[in-house]
């Protein structure tokens, strides 16, 4: 994993392997959220994804908008754990932007 994180950093191509895994990661996520209620836990994990990767792939600015998005959404939707997730990445993205850290 932190190979293919590493060659994707560098500009490297995903190919059909990565995609492959992303698709039965998220089938995998959207079958536990139907077991807890659906559409909203599934919407608000992809956002926190997306929120995280963007940390990793050193881009805090996209994490802003995406972690702000993610807590509209969680509100009321998931439990307090999954809207501190939100938080905590929103906070690492503030705090690398006010300290020039790509």
């Amino acid at each position: 994993m932190a190979e293919r994180t590493a060659a994707a950093r560098g500009g490297a191509v995903i190919g059909a392997a990565e995609v492959s895994a992303v698709r039965d990661m998220v089938g995998l996520f959207a079958e536990m959220d139907e077991r807890l209620g659906g559409q909203h836990g599934r919407a608000v994990f992809v956002m926190r994804t997306m929120s995280q990767q963007g940390m990793k792939l050193h881009r805090p600015g996209h994490c802003l908008d995406l972690a702000a998005s993610g807590l509209a959404r969680a509100n009321g939707q998931v439990p307090a754990h999954a809207r501190a997730l939100f938080h905590i990445t929103h906070a690492h993205a503030l705090a690398r932007l006010r300290k020039g850290i790509p």
